[in-house]
């Protein structure tokens, strides 16, 4: 957007001269959409508004352009009131179909469309001269926005043929690049140079033990240096949109915005940050409704950033969501796969230890020469306690696969889970006895009737309680409770055992995971049984823990079930 003025008048004469003028103008002016062949619309403008001020006969020429509305300056008052009256008309998101009128205090004028409902945008010529615009005027105000228009169609045309040979080039690259963070990088760079910002960023969300907050993740069009100095943004009035996933916020001058300069501790622009004036800001989600983050763009202008960049940059946004969607699905298959190779590891092993002690012993029970009587029961203990901890093995093992193939099946009957929790506790004593941990047992008053698989309830309890000794030193408690009241029962196992770490406590019922892998032994199967088998009953099981060496509890919660009477 420019304009020019011109302290000399047209005299519109048709003398032999002025036609020649005319001739010689018209020539010069149809050649301007070769000369403007990949410039910017900026360059466009201002050169055409240099152009139509040496050949009208016009105070002011002012050439305004979509996409680029405010771009240039003006000197004059006149220049600023004609700017500030089409400023918004030429930001619309559509064509408006009928051009707004002239600022009051503009000298009479002309408004010759750029395009034929000015899409493109317009040319004001404006003269105080009683015969402004003569027929020459108008002929080469014409001319003049048909090579505009040429240039423009032929500018957008090759715009969209880059955006999309850029949008396949991320495609492939997003399909083909198992690492997120380059296609991230590359989608940054890409709209960064699309929407002309001065600088573009990445922002990744964080979650830490503070609550949430936001890293640089990638940078364009700016050192990292320009950042390092300030914090990462927070969820401010202007920021909360763009990280909570809300929508878009395009902005034409932030400093103007009633969001802005309202918080703590710099009320608007650190000190040395980068100039921004004209704001873009794009969440960036997943499929499943995931917030990875936000696209942010920034420009020293005003008005720079149209709603054609904004939807160019959601498009790349959706690209980037799922080059962050694929990074994950790698990086868990990778996880699973690790997992998968340490339960081969550990299966090897915990199968190995008690064939290992049954073979032994029993080559022993061979030898009679080396048995001694006394020694033939130690030798017959050994082999029952190694065979029956080899058959919870194989069981752990046929209920993880029963429940992967949905083949397990319950059986329904009206229980009351006092006595699951009281049967469950006496099978298990002897290994507390034999650790030297407490058992306390407090049970509620009436009975917890739930409807469901006694056996599977046994072997819930019973593993939240072998889980509870099995990290809990010799002299420490565990406690077994039930409670009920009219909608629910709830069964807690707790202990003063070496607690969980918060980093792994929300993967404690997962498959093959253990939180202390020094002192663990068994497949970590156990959690992740009780987990499925209480789902299958309709109910919830919840871990917590302070932290290391503060203990840890398990809450079951079942609904309640009337007693059935005869």
């Amino acid at each position: 957007m420019t304009t020019h003025g011109r302290s000399t008048a047209a005299d519109g004469s048709r003398d032999v001269d002025t036609l020649r003028r005319c001739i010689s103008d018209v020539v010069a002016l149809s050649t301007l959409s070769a000369v403007w062949v990949g410039v910017s619309r900026a360059t466009i403008a201002e050169s055409l508004a240099h152009v139509l001020h040496g050949m009208l006969g016009a105070d002011v020429v002012y050439v305004g352009l979509r996409r680029t509305a405010g771009a240039a300056a003006c000197a004059s008052a006149v220049c600023d009131a004609i700017r500030a009256g089409l400023s918004a008309w030429l930001n619309e998101p559509e064509p408006a179909p009928i051009v707004p009128l002239l600022p009051d205090g503009t000298p009479p004028g002309f408004i010759m469309p750029i395009g034929i409902y000015a899409e493109y945008g317009l040319i004001v010529a404006a003269s105080r001269s009683g015969d402004f615009p003569s027929d020459t005027d108008r002929l080469l105000l014409n001319v003049a926005a048909n090579q505009a228009t040429i240039a423009l169609v032929t500018d957008s045309a090759r715009e969209d043929q880059r955006v999309s040979d850029t949008l396949l080039k991320l495609g492939t690259t997003v399909a083909a690049e198992l690492n997120p963070e380059s296609v991230i990088q590359t989608v940054t760079d890409e709209a960064t140079a699309f929407t002309g910002a001065d600088f573009g960023a990445f922002f990744y969300n964080v979650v830490n033990a503070a609550g949430e907050s936001y890293m640089l993740y990638t940078l364009s069009g700016a050192p990292r240096e320009a950042f390092s100095r300030f914090p990462m943004p927070r969820n401010t009035a202007i920021f909360d949109p763009t990280f909570a996933g809300r929508g878009v916020v395009r902005l034409g001058d932030v400093t103007t915005d009633p969001r802005f300069g309202q918080n703590s501790p710099y009320y608007g622009m650190p000190a040395g940050h980068l100039p921004v004036r004209s704001y873009l800001a794009v969440p960036v989600v997943s499929r499943t409704g995931k917030v990875h983050g936000g696209l942010f763009f920034g420009h020293k202008d005003a008005g720079v950033f149209t709603a054609r960049h904004e939807r160019l940059t959601v498009g790349m946004a959706a690209w980037a969501a799922l080059a962050m969607d694929n990074g994950y699905l790698y990086a868990e298959a990778q996880r699973a796969n690790t997992a998968k190779d340490q339960f081969l590891a550990t299966l090897s092993h915990e199968l190995r230890t008690p064939l290992n002690a049954m073979v032994g012993w029993l080559s022993m029970l061979r030898r009679p020469e080396v048995m001694t009587s006394a020694g033939v029961p130690k030798a017959w203990a050994a082999i029952d306690r190694n065979a029956e901890a080899l058959i919870e093995l194989v069981e752990d093992l046929l209920d993880i696969s029963r429940i992967a193939t949905s083949k397990i099946r319950l059986a329904q009957e009206d229980l009351d889970l006092n006595e699951v929790a009281r049967d469950s506790a006496r099978t298990i004593e002897p290994k507390f006895l034999e650790k030297n941990v407490a058992l306390s047992v407090l049970l509620d008053a009436e009975p917890c009737h739930v409807r469901g698989d006694v056996a599977r309830l046994r072997q819930v309890t019973s593993n939240l309680l072998a889980n509870a000794v099995k990290f809990t030193a010799s002299g420490g408690r565990v406690e077994l409770g039930v409670a009920c009241s009219d909608a629910f029962v709830v069964l807690t196992v707790s202990d003063t055992g070496i607690g969980i770490h918060p980093d792994f406590l929300p993967h404690v019922f997962e498959r093959f995971r253990q939180g202390d892998s020094a002192s663990a032994t068994g497949l970590g199967l156990g959690l992740a049984i009780v987990k499925n088998l209480v789902e299958l009953h309709g109910g919830t099981v919840l871990a917590e823990s302070e932290g290391i060496g503060r203990g840890a509890r398990f809450t079951l919660t079942l609904p309640r079930q009337s007693p059935v009477t005869s």
